[in-house]
């Protein structure tokens, strides 16, 4: 830049102009809510939710910071710079316990420039048989059987075991296209409640060859699942997560 005065002009000199960020973004939760379960075994340390919001400026302006401002009683935690958020330090958690957190994500601009929102994230606490679903004994049964067995005849006897002795159903899944197979409920005689499946052929006249040479509960699919109405229905067992 020079100045003159319509005679002489001066020598140039340099200015510099730096555009500075506005500060016209807020920072944006992906959701406007979150619904999350967790079970009473969960440590204090361990994480419960990673949240994150994003901010569109620059610099200070765009650097997000979080905490929750409302409804965590104590019990959760959350890294104002990471934003995740934590069973609090010495909690244990409580079966059917709820809450609300109302979270807070700002930017770092100056006090009177700075923006935010909110989300609510809303959590529910549940018994840790949800992580401890029935389990078979052993992972797979072999048998071999005559293709002249009749009809009616008692193949196997399976009994999954639960860790909070709530009552177990089974089915079978698959593996059984033509139906060759059913299950029978029965009871144990030596331990009160205890029910077992029994395994039988039924619907054809004859057994076709090679239809039962491996009966498993991977390949016929027999899971055994726990009740809790509650919680909205059967929970498979650990067989799902073998296949």
């Amino acid at each position: 830049m020079v100045a003159s005065d319509g005679v002489q002009q001066s020598s140039p000199v340099t200015v510099n102009i730096l555009v500075i960020d506005a500060n016209d973004n807020t920072p944006t939760f992906a959701q406007f809510s979150y619904s999350i379960q967790v079970f009473t075994d969960r440590q204090p340390g361990e994480t419960v939710l990673q949240l994150s919001a994003t901010d569109a400026d620059e610099g200070l302006n765009g650097l997000v910071t979080y905490e929750i401002l409302a409804g965590a009683q104590g019990d959760f935690v959350i890294n104002n710079h990471s934003g995740r958020i934590t069973v609090a330090p010495g909690v244990t958690l409580t079966v059917g316990q709820s809450y609300a957190l109302t979270v807070k994500a700002s930017d770092n601009a100056p006090g009177n420039q700075r923006r935010s929102s909110t989300t609510t994230v809303y959590i529910e606490v549940l018994p840790p048989n949800n992580q401890s679903p029935p389990r078979f004994p052993i992972l797979t049964y072999n048998l071999e059987i005559s293709e002249a067995m009749r009809i009616g005849a008692i193949l196997l006897n399976l009994q999954a075991t639960d860790r909070e002795n709530d009552p177990i159903t089974y089915r079978i899944v698959s593996g059984d296209s033509q139906k060759v197979f059913n299950l029978s409920e029965t009871y144990s005689c030596f331990v009160p409640q205890s029910k077992i499946m029994t395994v039988r052929l039924i619907g054809l006249s004859k057994l076709p060859l090679g239809v039962c040479a491996v009966v498993c509960p991977m390949s016929l699919c027999c899971p055994a699942m726990d009740w809790r109405p509650f919680q909205g229905g059967p929970r498979l067992s650990p067989i799902d997560h073998w296949r």
